[in-house]
């Protein structure tokens, strides 16, 4: 019979010494709630009710040992450890202590006999107020589904791509996930989406989503709201583009949650379509004042000179970032050729 096993170890150092005596105090009035027991003598009721919730959250205690020493505290678990109340608990000292510097509780999850699948772990770091969570196994099934949906590298050229049972997720447990999607890009979508994600540096941004249908979501069996083609029925259809990736959005009638096809690479659809990438390339930034003519080298070593009232130049041709004091204007133009609403060094002719 296998033995799984939750395992984990961890120092705290900084803290007061009334911080690290209220979490090992909670600790233990978490064991005691677990086990239906009296609370520890001199628990007081604002912590009594704390530990009851944790316990009842987890239906268990810590199954941990903690141990000052010296000026800080270490906690451990050797066999099944409790990860989630241990940072639950370790959360309710910092918010009552006021404790800032995050703690980060790293964990393995181990089996006593070598069967595929019980070996891996995760870890949380843990604030007053928040917790971040990550797990191997979903960060390798997420991988997985990514590298799964990657552009072949062979059939490149032109044409249209086609892609087929692409996987998809949905942002809450308990929404429609669709069996996978399906789409096709063509030249000009290709074209469309390296543009956008080449402006997005620029502009300062991370994301951007356009109206679009391109995207066919399939319909799971039994799903009450598929069309006769299969497909489930949506509105706010996204195409999303990032730096690196685009993907599809939707969010499926009569519900809230939305559904999103796997990230794809930009840069191999790029390459499929023969299209650069990324096709703006990085910018020089220059400080221009009216009626003066300012001067900087980018990153080739070439002096770039503009003025505002350069014949042949409207300022409309600058692309503006942000106005300050004094009429300076901040914007950007780019080393190796014009950027969208801005020129290029070479057009660029003073008197």
């Amino acid at each position: 019979m296998a033995d799984n096993r939750t395992q984990f170890a961890l120092g705290i150092t900084g803290w007061p010494r009334a911080a690290i005596d209220h979490l090992i105090a909670l600790a233990e009035a978490i064991q005691a709630a677990a086990d239906e027991e009296e609370m520890p003598e001199g628990t007081s009721e604002p912590m009594a009710e704390k530990a009851r919730e944790i316990a009842d959250m987890y239906n268990r205690g810590l199954d941990a040992r903690l141990e000052a020493e010296g000026d800080g505290l270490i906690i451990w678990a050797e066999d099944h450890g409790c990860v989630g109340a241990t940072a639950d608990a370790i959360q309710d000292a910092m918010a009552t202590f006021g404790i800032a510097e995050p703690v980060i509780l790293e964990y393995a999850d181990t089996c006593s006999r070598m069967r595929s699948g019980e070996f891996g772990g995760g870890a949380v770091v843990i604030t007053a107020t928040a917790q971040e969570w990550m797990n191997t196994s979903d960060w390798a099934r997420q991988t997985a589904r990514r590298l799964a949906a990657a552009i072949p590298a062979s059939d490149a050229g032109g044409g249209t791509l086609s892609f087929s049972d692409i996987p998809c997720s949905n942002a809450s447990e308990y929404g429609v996930c669709p069996s996978g999607a399906d789409f096709e890009i063509d030249r000009a979508m290709a074209q469309r989406i390296v543009a956008i994600a080449s402006f997005l540096p620029g502009m300062e941004l991370w994301k951007a989503e356009a109206f679009d249908r391109h995207c066919f979501w399939k319909a799971p069996e039994d799903f009450a709201f598929a069309d006769e083609d299969g497909e489930i029925r949506t509105e706010a259809d996204t195409l999303c583009v990032s730096t690196t990736h685009f993907w599809f959005e939707a969010v499926p009638k009569h519900e809230e949650s939305s559904m999103a096809t796997a990230e794809m690479s930009i840069a191999d659809l790029a390459t499929h379509f023969g299209l650069a990438f990324p096709a703006v390339p990085e910018p020089i930034v220059v400080i221009v004042q009216k009626g003066l003519v300012e001067s900087i080298h980018g990153p080739a070593g070439r002096a770039v000179v503009l003025d505002l009232d350069i014949e042949g130049v409207p300022p409309e041709r600058l692309r503006p970032i942000r106005r300050g004091a004094d009429g300076l204007l901040l914007a950007s133009v780019s080393e190796m050729g014009i950027v969208p609403g801005g020129f290029a060094p070479e057009d660029i002719k003073p008197e």
